[in-house]
């Protein structure tokens, strides 16, 4: 098992959260659409976690933003319902 980074990405704003391996939450924080990638590429870094995304309305455009910082096929797209 891996530490996860989950986020829920959203117009103007995006949740993301840090899961240790057991489930627990290491980080919680919203952080702006324009800014996320930036933020995922600097927790990636420091957690080297799985990244799963929401699959909603933004998801492939952030999937896409994302992928181009991080490498393709880095984030794992799940049903958010």
């Amino acid at each position: 098992m891996s530490t996860v980074l989950a986020i829920d990405p959203g117009r103007d704003k995006c949740g993301i959260a840090v899961l240790s391996p057991q489930g627990d939450i290491l980080l919680h924080e919203i952080v702006p659409t324009g800014a996320l990638e930036t933020r995922v590429s600097e927790l990636a870094a420091e957690y080297a976690p799985r990244i799963i995304m929401g699959d909603g309305t933004t998801s492939a455009a952030a999937k896409t933003r994302v992928e181009e910082n991080l490498g393709a096929g880095t984030v794992t797209l799940v049903d958010e319902y």
